[in-house]
């Protein structure tokens, strides 16, 4: 399942994005989101189910190039963890993908959004 209602406003579960007030609705309540987690949580919104590496996410996410030490994609996962809490059947939203990055995980991947 790949968001597609409209280019700047999309939903995937409970979720909506609107990118052009850049905000973001969790179960209808808005969630207070950094700039920078706004743009990671779009980013692995957008490829759903599939694994983004912190070398793919860092330069599109900070605007500069990742290093072999950079743990700053880690930190903004787990706060972005938090504030988005578990989804309803228990499991996490960001799935981390050993050796590869990390992914969005809907409960109704493959289905299609509302």
């Amino acid at each position: 399942m790949h968001p597609k209602e409209t280019p700047s406003r999309y939903s995937v579960g409970d979720i909506t994005v609107d990118e052009t007030e850049r905000s973001v609705t969790l179960s209808g309540q808005r969630l207070n989101l950094t700039s920078s987690e706004f743009q990671l949580l779009t980013l692995l919104l957008t490829h759903l189910g599939d694994p983004l590496s912190r070398e793919e996410l860092i330069p599109r996410v900070f605007g500069r190039d990742a290093s072999s030490l950079d743990r700053s994609i880690d930190n903004l996962v787990n706060n972005l963890r938090k504030k988005l809490g578990m989804r309803s059947d228990g499991a996490d939203r960001i799935k981390s993908v050993r050796n590869v990055g990390y992914t969005y995980v809907s409960a109704t991947v493959g289905a299609d959004t509302q």
